[in-house]
């Protein structure tokens, strides 16, 4: 059923923003002319690699004028609807990190090896209430993890809709993180 959720969002969502998905190459190049794309390899379910695609944000380092407005409307990550369709990738679920991401957080061990147990997404609880540490991202991932269904999912998604709209912090200020921790 999650499938089939996330096929249909992941579809609909595409058809929706196909417009401004097709306008955002050309704002890309006239803002600095350098490439359209960023790619990077990520770790998915049972830790396989595979790329996630992007708009580019960023050149030399510092974020351009269009990647300000792409990332705070989260539309750098669209591109990222079409691994949900090749099921690389759900609409919730932890995200997909970085070997290094990996290494750095200290979650190469037994103790986080539930997290590679499901498909990596696009959006979930640490997007929106941000984790301010490691401890505090894993603490949100294992609530998550812990208590995954439908439902959750769906709450995840139109808190996400909100954070677009009105930001993390005022979402977390109308919305606290209600879900308590289920022995993960």
């Amino acid at each position: 059923m999650m499938r089939l959720f996330d096929i249909s969002v992941a579809l609909v969502a595409l058809l929706i923003f196909s417009p401004v998905l097709l306008v955002i190459p050309l704002l890309i190049l006239l803002d600095d002319g350098g490439p359209i794309f960023f790619c990077q390899s990520r770790l998915g379910k049972h830790k396989r690699v595979f790329k996630v695609w992007k708009y580019r944000t960023m050149r030399d380092g510092k974020i351009t004028r269009i990647g300000k407005w792409l990332r705070a409307t989260a539309l750098d990550e669209f591109l990222q609807f079409l691994l949900i369709l090749l099921g690389k990738m759900s609409i919730v679920g932890p995200r997909p990190l970085t070997q290094d991401d990996v290494t750095r957080l200290g979650w190469d061990d037994a103790e986080h090896r539930k997290r590679w147990n499901v498909i990596p997404g696009v959006t979930g609880l640490v997007q929106i209430y941000g984790g301010t540490s490691a401890a505090h991202s894993w603490e949100l991932e294992q609530i998550y993890l812990g208590n995954k269904s439908f439902w959750l999912d769906l709450k995840i998604i139109i808190l996400s809709a909100v954070v677009n709209f009105f930001g993390k912090r005022r979402t977390k200020k109308w919305f606290p993180l209600e879900i308590q921790e289920a022995n993960p």
